[in-house]
């Protein structure tokens, strides 16, 4: 079952982009709610798979991060999500 969902409201800029990944819909729920009544755009994944996904599509600014997601390589999907950000030009 999958736990993808964006919600918008108010006028923010791309820049103010956030993603929560958290295997516990109650706590995306809240935090949605909350980020999404003060004008963030959100989207929201239920877990690290699903994140990664979206960090492409979306391309938050942003993630909230439950410590215990991982990727479906096993490893954190703060590890998966640092090998696959762009790098700065120079």
């Amino acid at each position: 079952m999958g736990g993808m969902s964006i919600a918008k409201s108010g006028p923010r800029s791309s820049e103010e982009r956030i993603l929560i990944v958290d295997d516990e819909q109650n706590a995306r729920v809240a935090l949605r709610t909350i980020l999404a009544e003060e004008g963030y755009e959100v989207a929201e994944a239920a877990d690290g798979e699903e994140g990664l996904q979206l960090l492409g599509s979306f391309a938050p600014a942003r993630c909230w991060l439950t410590c215990a997601c991982r990727a479906s390589t096993g490893s954190p999907c703060s590890s998966e999500r640092a090998s696959r950000a762009p790098t700065p030009s120079s």
